[in-house]
């Protein structure tokens, strides 16, 4: 096991830091308050197979 943190995060919070020095950052939580998770419904979604992505685009 390791106690490294994940390199997203790592990135993300050096971005944070950078957005500090030259403007107020304000951030949106992931989840709305007092829930544990959130759905976001799209449209947007043409492809759901990497089988048909293939047959659609040789």
């Amino acid at each position: 096991m390791h106690n490294r943190k994940p390199l997203c995060e790592f990135y993300l919070d050096r971005l944070r830091e950078k957005l500090k020095q030259f403007t107020t950052l304000v951030e949106i939580p992931p989840v709305p308050w007092g829930y544990s998770y959130m759905v976001a419904l799209t449209h947007d979604v043409d492809i759901t197979s990497v089988t048909v992505a293939l047959l659609f685009n040789p």
